[in-house]
């Protein structure tokens, strides 16, 4: 899984990050053709406002250990060879409690090209 890395001192607030992360997780990874897929890719990065009129690129931590993963009752979220946390689709109830665990607020909901039958399910 790749990563993206983030230093919120360089952030203008362009949101052009957003854009660049949904397009590259649509089906077609072209911008003119995502916005036409059935279902809209979502961005993994939340941009929020921060200090002194910066903006702050809010994205995961892969925490050691990841309080989501120790509270997914499905076992969804699992931690990859390379210590980064993933979240697996097929295996997402849509329960909300990796989110109320993450103490980031990095985690949301939503349906993805890779989720079953077009369901919300977590994303980070």
């Amino acid at each position: 899984m790749k990563t993206v890395i983030v230093r919120p001192e360089r952030c203008a607030g362009c949101l052009q990050c957003r854009l660049a992360c949904a397009v590259e997780h649509s089906r077609t990874k072209g911008l003119a053709s995502a916005l036409a897929e059935a279902v809209r890719p979502q961005p993994r990065l939340r941009i929020y406002p921060g200090r002194q009129h910066l903006a702050f690129p809010n994205k995961c931590r892969h925490c050691d250990p990841a309080p989501c993963q120790q509270v997914c009752i499905a076992g969804a979220i699992s931690r990859a060879p390379r210590g980064t946390v993933q979240i697996d689709p097929d295996r997402c109830i849509n329960c909300a409690m990796c989110a109320m665990a993450c103490p980031f607020g990095v985690l949301t909901y939503a349906a993805t090209i890779f989720t079953p039958e077009k369901r919300a399910v977590a994303l980070k």
